[in-house]
């Protein structure tokens, strides 16, 4: 049985998206600043990663 996993993380991708309200709480109860540095262990896609990084201009790292 061959995997394609190139294929398999487009999939996952397109029903993994930034949840509007869950990122609104994360920069208001997180202090989340152009300052801050993130470590997102077990990131997934890594889509709030790259959401913090692009609104606060933060340093960011996931993980998975």
């Amino acid at each position: 049985m061959h995997i394609d996993y190139n294929q398999l993380a487009r999939n996952y991708a397109q029903h993994r998206q930034v949840t509007p309200m869950v990122l609104a709480d994360l920069l208001e109860t997180g202090g989340i600043t152009s300052t801050s540095r993130i470590l997102e262990v077990g990131c997934g896609t890594g889509n709030y990663t790259a959401a913090l990084a692009e609104l606060t201009g933060c340093a960011c790292w996931g993980i998975e």
